[in-house]
């Protein structure tokens, strides 16, 4: 299960970036061992069934640790940006990512930000592909301000 979560390097930028939804697990910035600790707290399991953390009322020093999908989610709806991990087979099956921006429902401006850097498996590919975006909202928030 510890593979379905995103990096400490790509949680840290989300966090960065306002990504502020439940998680079921968080890194600890002193103690990174390259894995996420799964959330363990009694009073609020007791109140919601649930078992999550969220990036604005957790310490400063953790940081919430999104699933790739819930990232990729959050990114798509919070930043009109679509990814799609695409295999390619013309020697050896080989992963890409693609980005498009998304201007209104139904349409949507293919992006230059093809990468055609392939990768051996799919998370690599997904890895890659959250550190573009996250780049992708750190410069337009640049721009921006």
């Amino acid at each position: 299960m510890k593979g379905e979560f995103v990096t400490y390097g790509v949680a840290k930028r989300l966090k960065g970036l306002g990504f502020d939804s439940p998680c079921y697990a968080f890194y600890q910035e002193e103690s990174i061992e390259g894995f996420p600790c799964m959330v363990d707290d009694d009073d609020e399991y007791r109140v919601t069934g649930f078992r999550t953390c969220v990036n604005s009322e957790i310490p400063d020093h953790y940081v919430g640790a999104p699933l790739r999908q819930q990232a990729f989610r959050w990114i798509r709806d919070q930043h009109n940006l679509y990814s799609e991990i695409l295999l390619d087979r013309t020697t050896s099956p080989k992963w890409a990512f693609e980005i498009h921006r998304y201007e209104d429902f139904g349409n949507y401006e293919k992006s230059e930000e093809k990468e055609w850097s392939l990768y051996r498996t799919h998370e690599e590919a997904e890895e890659d592909c959250l550190k573009r975006l996250c780049s992708i909202i750190e410069s337009e928030g640049a721009k921006g301000a």
